[in-house]
Formats: structure tokens, sequence, C-alpha cells
């Protein structure tokens, strides 16, 4: 019996809610208002930190997808351009003196032939096709001139009996391809005349390595070994000469930087810029965004200040022009509790009608909303009703009912 009256007064509290507000529609609308706007302003301060948060990390997606397919590109290119290249490694024998070899341009010492063999099977990961050499400087016994002949071993190497000539020697003999030359009384027939260098290959006589070996009396004998850096050891000579000098102790390691070095350095260049610009780009955001907070954190609170007083002074008038109702309900038997409830449940609708409308608006605006943001947000909005009505709703509940009718202020 107790469960069923409370129930029955429960109903009939809800149904005096529902007769206010209809008798009270512009009070309630005005309540409404004042949490829609709370509401839809906290709201939307979070779903713009969202989008900047999502727009920025956009951004920085976008300039870092640019700058890794920069730098692929740059790095293909210069696979490209190693391919082309040719040797940029040069593996000299463990007792020549470098400075002899950077004067004269050819090393003086040799080494076994088999050395490149030992290379070739120790399976190398900084460099790759490995050929062997043997080049020295000599007395031309046919022509009285001084010159350097080089004996290759790689697939581009003249045959056997035949000689590629550098541009000054074709000159000064007036040879071509077809020809025949004479070395320490040898023949040769021109397979090549090389374009002008400006350099030593200007003077060079190429042959075959296994026809320098005889003509120098250097059998199974070469004098460097040319090499092409692999991609895992650009500009790290370091890595290179640990891994050969481990299988060839001693061996002197020569690295023509210059062919690669533009190329890594312009890699390096820009992913080091476009390091640069993405940490400025996240810089900016973030400054931006916590330009945006601090207008926040002062507009927000202000906002919300205004609101639950608009709420506050809505519910204090109508505690006020609803005097008389209470009066009569308390003189009636309705207790403290009962007449409160009647204020708490119109907060409650107030604060569910203006929350609902103001996230749906915000939801709308923005093209769309967190669901979390919407549960979250929802029981905010009727804090922020029950905290406007709440002293109202205090004072009119505790009125003494007979001072009320006797029509005490």
């Amino acid at each position: 019996m107790v469960h069923g009256a409370e129930k029955q007064t429960t109903m009939t509290l809800l149904k005096l809610t529902f007769q206010e507000l209809r008798n009270r529609r512009g009070n309630f609308l005005l309540g409404v208002l004042s949490v829609l706007i709370a509401t839809g302003v906290l709201s939307g301060a979070l779903l713009v930190l969202g989008a900047h948060d999502r727009r920025t990390d956009e951004i920085l997606a976008i300039k870092q997808s640019e700058l890794e397919a920069q730098v692929d590109r740059l790095r293909q290119d210069t696979v490209r351009a190693m391919e082309h290249l040719g040797f940029n490694i040069t593996i000299l024998p463990s007792g020549q003196n470098l400075g002899d070899w950077y004067a004269d341009n050819y090393a003086a010492q040799t080494m076994p032939q088999t050395d490149i063999d030992k290379l070739k099977e120790a399976g190398l990961k900084t460099i790759d096709r490995l050929e062997p050499v043997l080049r020295k400087k000599v007395r031309w016994p046919e022509t009285q001139w001084t010159i350097l002949v080089s004996g290759e071993g790689g697939a581009a190497a003249p045959p056997v009996g035949e000689v590629d000539v550098g541009d000054e020697i074709a000159l000064g003999l007036s040879v071509k391809s077809g020809d025949t030359l004479t070395l320490k009384g040898h023949s040769f027939r021109v397979r090549n005349v090389k374009k002008q260098e400006g350099a030593i290959e200007d003077i060079t006589l190429t042959i075959s390595l296994s026809a320098a070996q005889k003509l120098l009396s250097a059998e199974g004998q070469i004098s460097e070994i040319r090499a092409g850096q692999r991609r895992v050891a650009w500009q790290d000579i370091e890595q290179i000469r640990a891994e050969v000098q481990r299988i060839l102790p001693g061996s002197k390691i020569i690295e023509d930087g210059s062919k690669v070095l533009t190329k890594v350095t312009a890699i390096r260049q820009v992913e080091e810029k476009g390091a640069a610009q993405i940490a400025n780009e996240k810089r900016a955001r973030e400054q931006m965004r916590h330009s945006v907070q601090r207008v926040l954190s002062i507009l927000l609170p202000l906002v919300l200040l205004a609101c639950v007083a608009w709420v506050y002074l809505l519910a204090a008038d109508n505690a006020a022009r609803r005097t008389v109702e209470i009066g009569t309900l308390r003189s009636i038997g309705f207790s403290v509790s009962a007449v409160a409830k009647i204020f708490v449940f119109r907060s409650i609708l107030t604060g569910l009608t203006g929350g609902t409308m103001g996230l749906l608006i915000c939801a709308v605006c923005a093209r769309g909303m967190p669901i979390l943001l919407f549960i979250i947000l929802l029981p905010f909005a009727v804090l922020v009703a029950l905290a406007g009505s709440l002293i109202p709703v205090q004072r009119a509940a505790h009125r003494d009912p007979a001072d009320i009718l006797r029509g005490e202020t």
C-alpha cells in the first residue's frame, strides 16, 4: 500500500509538473534556451578542438607522405645513377703507400689475383661488381713515351690481342679503330679510341688482364680491385673498410666519394629540410591550438556562469509566481521533498530538452558528433539546469505553508 501511494504521489507530481509547463511555457522555453546555449558552446568548443587536431594530423600526414615520396624519388635516381657511374671503390695491396698512389695514380705494389676470389666468396654486403686490374707506368720502347698500361679483367675489358687507346696517344700516333699498335714487341689491334678525359686515362693503353700480366711480367698478380659501392654503405667508407680488411688484412680502400656525394647530400638535405618543415608546421598548429584553448578557457566559464545565473533567475521567478500553489500543496499534506520534486522534474526536463537541442544543432553544424561526446554532455546539460534551480527550489520548498497562505513573504 505504501509503495502504491508513493507511486500515485509521483504520478501526481509529474502531472502537476507538465501542467505547470503548459501554463508557463515562456519561462520553460527561456530555461531551455539557456541550457541550449551552455551545452552548444561547450560541445562546439570541444568539436572545434577535435576538428583542429584532426586537421593537424591530416596536414602532418600529407607533408610526411610528400617528404617520403620526394626522398624515395631521389633515392631511386641515386640508385640509377650509381648503376651508370660504375666503380667508385678501389682496393689496393697492403704494402701500397697511399701518397705514392695519389701522386702516380697507380699502385706500385701488387697482390695475388686470388684475393678477388676471396672477396667474391665472402658474400660482401657493402660492395659488389668486383673486377681485377693491373696498372703500371712503363716506358714504351717503340715510341720512347711514358705511358700507363692498364690490364683489366672485367666484362668490358678488351679481348686478348686488342687495345683501347687513350685520346692523347691516338692523336700523337694518328691511330684509329682497326689500326695496329706494337707494345714491347707485341701487336694489338685498336678496338676503341677513348674520348678525351683530361686525365691520366688520355695516356693509357687498356688491354686484357692476362695480356698485361704477361707484358709486365706479373703473372697471377693484380695491382688493384675495383668495386661498386652498395646502397647500404653509401658515404660509409669505414663500413666497407672493416668488411674488406676482415678478409684481406692490411689492404687499403679508396672511395671516390664525388660520384655519389652530391646525390646523397641532396637526399639528406631534403630529409632535414622536410623534417624541419613538418616540425615547424606542428609547432604552429600547437600554438594555434593553445591560443584557441586560452580563449575558450576564458569564454566558457563566463558563458556557463551566465547560463546558470539565467536558469537561477528563471527558477526564482517561477517559484515566486507559484507561491500560493506551493502553500496549498503543503497545507494538504505534500512534504518538502514532494514539493521540491516538482521543481526538480522541471529542471530535468529543461536540461534534457535544452541539452538535446544544443547537441543536435552542434552535430548538424559540425556534420557529425561522436556518440561518446553526446553521452557525456547530455548529463552535463541536466546538471546546469539543476545547479541554477537548486537555491530557488530549496527556498520555495522550505517555506512555512501558514506564512504563504497568510500572504507573508
